[in-house]
């Protein structure tokens, strides 16, 4: 006859978990008491991913064991790839170092495009403070009314670089859309793209987050200074009720099925990460900690006080976005690549994999030399 095996009391093993609990917040109050964490920041000063990311900080601090100083830095460049790769291959892997990812990233490597040294598979997502379609827009200045009108004529738009939205979504609305955007590259920021749009220099931009909008551009909601073009998004935002999405213009259910890959970027949104190899326990704490900022009385109020845009989101969730981009399927993958290095749009090596660009560039030159020779 087997004896039953007696149950604990449930004040005991409730008694337990405590110290247990206890037991790894005291470990991480030791680490993390009078060190300092960096937030990195894949932009420059004053958009939509610097302005979440300084917001982040203040108040997360005091949510870590040891309450850690948090120091916000700019690293802006390459569309946000200068960041991540070097987060990736020399940033700090003990917890001591957070980024900002540019949303377009994960795709631009399951790509095969180059200036790739990350695999963005094994970061580690901490949370999300904001997210929201990615518009392309026109300044009122233009004359453009709507998307109908680019089916005719050109809009000048400005980029910060081959992976930033920048340029991916106009490239896209170009080669795939019929809408005839023409890039203009070399901005830093999507601050300072903003800025020429304003002096008249450009006449519109690729792109523009709800999220960033509401933090770093509110009156544009309003004042009737830019015309909505086309969203980067699954449905409309509230905000632009007559601007469609990509999918509902798009031609093709190939064309939509490749979309679909390219909407898991804004998904992503003004998110946080860690490098591949900070220990388990650690990307446990930040996640708490973050967690615990989304239900901080202080936060919330200040959040709500400066009329962010609210779309938190788990580090667990970050890290599905990013899985769910590498489970797309080939066909669609091979869809973006030809639509980004179509005329008109960008060099194959920007966004394919070497072999493939020599490959393509042998073609071509066997066709000129066939050509020539009849």
């Amino acid at each position: 006859m087997t004896l039953p095996v007696p149950m604990r009391p449930l004040g005991v093993a409730f008694a337990a978990m405590l110290c247990a609990t206890g037991a790894v917040s005291a470990v991480a109050e030791d680490f993390y008491k009078g060190k300092t964490v960096k937030l990195l920041i894949s932009s420059g000063a004053g958009g939509g991913y610097d302005l979440y990311a300084r917001f982040l900080a203040r108040h997360m601090e005091r949510h870590i064991p040891g309450k850690p100083t948090i120091v916000a830095q700019n690293m802006p460049g390459a569309g946000g790839m200068k960041l991540l790769n070097h987060a990736y291959n020399a940033g700090a892997q003990d917890g001591t170092e957070m980024f900002t990812l540019h949303q377009n990233l994960p795709m631009y490597q399951r790509m095969g495009a180059r200036g790739v040294k990350y695999d963005a598979r094994k970061i580690q997502g901490i949370g999300r403070l904001s997210a929201g379609n990615e518009l392309l827009l026109a300044s009122a200045k233009s004359g453009v009314k709507s998307y109908k009108d680019l089916y005719e004529r050109e809009l000048i738009v400005g980029s910060t670089g081959a992976s930033s939205n920048s340029t991916v979504y106009p490239y896209l609305a170009r080669n795939m859309l019929g809408l005839k955007f023409k890039v203009i590259g070399g901005y830093k920021s999507g601050t300072e793209v903003k800025l020429a749009m304003e002096r008249g220099e450009l006449q519109g931009m690729g792109s523009w987050s709800l999220g960033s909008i509401y933090v770093s551009g509110p009156e544009y909601l309003t004042n009737g200074q830019i015309v909505p073009i086309v969203q980067f998004g699954f449905k409309r935002e509230k905000e632009w009720p007559d601007a469609p999405t990509v999918l509902e213009i798009a031609k093709s259910d190939a064309d939509r099925k490749a979309l679909e890959v390219v909407l898991i970027g804004p998904e992503i949104g003004r998110s946080y990460w860690v490098g591949p190899k900070v220990p388990q326990e650690r990307v446990k704490i930040l996640r708490t900690a973050f967690n615990n900022v989304l239900k901080d009385k202080q936060f919330l109020q200040e959040f709500k006080r400066q009329k962010m845009l609210e779309r938190f989101a788990t580090g667990e969730e970050m890290d599905a976005f990013i899985a769910k981009i590498f489970a797309a399927p080939d066909p669609a993958i091979d869809r973006l690549r030809q639509v980004m290095t179509k005329t008109g749009g960008g060099r194959c090596q920007d966004y394919s994999k070497g072999g493939v660009c020599a490959q393509k560039k042998a073609k071509k030159k066997k066709s000129e030399k066939s050509e020539k020779s009849t």
